[in-house]
């Protein structure tokens, strides 16, 4: 038991409070500083969405779930799209599936034609905006705790979600790791956390703009079927066609999950953008995504290959390891054939094993689509065997930032930089008050040693409360009050740093919500990383005797163990609470053990 009255030196944390702080230089924000660049045409977008003003106060998960989609106007009322961003929360967030690519006041308009997707052409101004430019700008327009709840929604959906993106305000590129952070996927047996499960990363991009569709391709990929639902938006959903403002330049992610649970679960990210370009530029996006995908699915109509051979080698070369997709959808002339057989004889040669290729045709004939699939599924299969290590996201991320510096966490945001720096700072003070240094086990048995007055004051307090309460007898009732006294007494001189260290700064960032919010949520993060490893191993050798007559002296060790160290937040806030009981019971002054008062205690939790 903690009975130091020592305070740690860092346990001031005003450092934290100001709204104008200065990010502390152990807080690494990589990515490269850029000016506002809202150009026009994005200002337009969230203008007609009204959500100018979301820019600066951001959309938050309270108000989402508030949403009565009843009493809203019409989306094609006087106001235009305005409702439609709540419409799309709303149904996203209660499950409807269907929402993203029917968001009402949007249709296909085949006057854009699909070549012309990235073209500005001032005499074509659209006059439907693209169901994916209301999202996105709905999602720039979400903070980080609506975000992380709508991810999760979208993942059941079977919807695909921005992965890397670009920042509106200064088009600096941004990661959605706080959106991922505690975001379960299902293989059917176990459910695995997005960020920190092994899993292979294979990155669909497209060169040029091949008539072969890559996204309805990767949907029937990842479904194993010709019939598939739409994970990644296409040309084929409804608005598919019309040109795009703020969908560009997004690589989005989804999850394949094999129904053996012995095998990876893969992770797709597709490309929004020709990667030709991103190539040609060297952009940040390109530079992410050959550090840290396994494989690239490289779709290519054929006659561009040949018209573009020598700069698409290049960018083949560079690629670590890739399955060539080749489009044969447009007719050739016997020369142009000639020329094509040449040039595949030649990338073959200097790409050697690095590179699978297949075609949609197989002697002029169109492949039909199950043979496709069987076909790609095996040399994806085949170039993953060779895959050295197989990383998490999350690795995959973190190695990228520290060799390069080009990715930042989401938003440059101050309350959850510096909510996760406080939740460090709490675990840093766990860690020193277990005293261990053993990384497997050394939060075992953790429960009793951050939270002593809850695990063994509280219950005998309850007892003598109860034998008090039914007691008719003056002197023993005297008596077990005088046990009371006594234990609630020790309860005081048995208060945990850490108990008191969580009290405090739940009380200072109470001005400052959303940073408390961002702080208990990286809180629950960091003891749940800490202790998965640990419970999942003691929970196999239970199982291993849990039918074992001769060993039931050793199961019920394992359980006791696995029970006293399944640590939670709320472990921690019964502490507190516990502690300020017994405080106020004794008519105690809370600054006496260096706790906050007992009115900012009621106001925080209240």
């Amino acid at each position: 038991m903690v009975q130091s009255n020592t305070q740690p030196p860092w346990f001031d944390i005003s450092i934290f409070m100001t709204t104008e702080v200065a990010i502390n230089t152990n807080i690494k924000l990589t990515g490269r500083a850029r000016h506002s660049s809202i150009t026009a045409e994005v200002k337009a977008v969230f203008e007609e969405l009204s959500l100018t003003e979301r820019f600066r106060q951001k959309i938050t998960l309270n108000e989402a779930l508030a949403i009565d989609i009843s009493k809203s106007e019409s989306p094609k009322s006087d106001r235009g799209l305005s409702n439609t961003p709540w419409a799309l929360l709303h149904g996203l967030l209660h499950g409807n599936c269907e929402c993203r690519d029917n968001v009402p006041g949007t249709q296909q308009d085949d006057m854009f034609d699909r070549l012309e997707e990235n073209s500005e052409h001032d005499s074509q101004r659209v006059t439907e905006m693209s169901a994916m430019d209301i999202f996105m700008a709905t999602f720039h327009s979400c903070d980080g705790l609506l975000k992380q709840a709508l991810f999760k929604k979208m993942y059941l959906c079977k919807l695909a979600m921005p992965f890397l993106y670009h920042s509106v305000k200064t088009n600096a590129l941004r990661v959605s790791l706080w959106p991922f952070q505690q975001f379960p996927i299902s293989d059917g047996n176990l459910e695995h956390c997005a960020l920190n499960m092994k899993t292979n990363v294979i990155t669909f991009v497209r060169l040029g703009r091949p008539k072969f569709s890559k996204l309805t391709f990767l949907n029937r990929l990842i479904q194993n079927g010709n019939d598939a639902f739409s994970i990644f938006f296409n040309r084929e959903c409804k608005s598919g066609l019309l040109s795009r403002v703020l969908f560009k330049r997004v690589v989005e992610i989804f999850w394949d999950t094999p129904a053996n649970e012995n095998k990876l679960i893969r992770t797709y990210l597709n490309v929004r953008s020709d990667f030709a370009e991103e190539f040609n530029s060297q952009t940040d996006i390109w530079k992410c995504l050959i550090k840290t995908s396994d494989l690239f699915v490289v779709v290519i109509e054929l006659n561009e290959m040949v018209s573009n051979f020598e700069n698409y080698c290049k960018l083949l070369n560079e690629i670590p390891k890739c399955v060539i997709l080749f489009s044969e959808h447009n007719n050739f002339g016997n020369e142009t054939k000639f020329s094509i057989q040449d040039k595949i004889k030649m990338l073959r040669n200097n790409l050697k094993d690095k590179c699978k290729v297949i075609s949609t045709h197989e002697m002029g004939t169109e492949k039909e689509t199950e043979k496709l699939l069987k076909n790609m599924l095996s040399n994806i299969a085949e170039h993953l065997k060779t895959c050295q290590a197989v990383l998490t996201l999350e690795e995959r991320i973190n190695t990228f930032n520290e060799n390069n510096g080009h990715v930042l966490e989401d938003e440059e945001n101050e309350d959850l930089v510096l909510g996760k720096e406080l939740a460090k700072c709490m675990m840093s003070e766990m860690t020193s008050e277990i005293g261990q240094t053993n990384e497997k086990n050394s939060f075992q048995n953790c429960i009793s040693t951050l939270t002593p007055v809850s695990y063994y004051d509280s219950p005998k307090l309850i007892k003598t409360l109860r034998l008090k309460n039914q007691e008719e007898d003056r002197n023993e009732i005297e008596k077990h009050s005088n046990a009371i006294f006594n234990t609630r007494k020790e309860c005081l001189s048995n208060i945990s740093n850490t108990v008191r260290l969580l009290a405090k700064y739940l009380v200072n960032t109470r001005p400052l919500n959303m940073r408390q919010k961002y702080f208990i949520g990286w809180l629950r993060i960091f003891i749940e990383q800490k202790l998965s490893h640990f419970l999942s191993q003691k929970s196999k050798e239970k199982e291993k005797y849990e039918s074992d007559t001769e060993n039931e002296n050793h199961y019920s060790e394992l359980d006791g163990i696995i029970k006293i160290s399944s640590l939670t937040v709320e472990h921690l806030f019964r502490g507190i609470s516990h502690v300020y009981d017994s405080i106020i019971e004794l008519g105690e002054d809370p600054r006496t053990y260096r706790l906050p008062s007992v009115n900012d205690c009621v106001d925080t939790f209240f």
